[in-house]
């Protein structure tokens, strides 16, 4: 299994910040699926990104929709970190770019 590390805060405490995910999210999750383990979900959370994998200064929004894709083919965290890189980031830009581009958007 992979080592985990949650996202560095500002102030330099590892953890998820509210600005990751905003209170009545987590408030959410604690009633209608308590975690276990003291602290909740706030306590217990596992970023699937821990380490850079965009190089580029245009490809965030492409990087988070890819994630996004990912996690909604139900792929696990540990492969969506392992396999994810720049080379496939830009391969899905372009993919959306054709597309947009076949329907008359882009």
């Amino acid at each position: 299994m992979y080592a985990t590390r949650k996202p560095v805060k500002r102030n330099g405490v590892r953890g998820v910040s509210a600005r990751a995910l905003p209170r009545g999210i987590i408030a959410w999750l604690n009633l209608v699926y308590p975690v276990p383990n003291k602290g909740g979900w706030k306590a217990n959370a596992k970023s699937a990104i821990t380490e850079q994998q965009q190089f580029t200064g245009f490809d965030c929004g492409v990087a988070c929709l890819l994630y996004a894709e990912k996690a909604a083919q139900r792929q696990a965290w540990q492969d969506i970190r392992a396999f994810t890189d720049q080379a496939e980031i830009t391969a899905f830009r372009e993919t959306l770019y054709e597309f947009f581009r076949a329907v008359g958007v882009a």
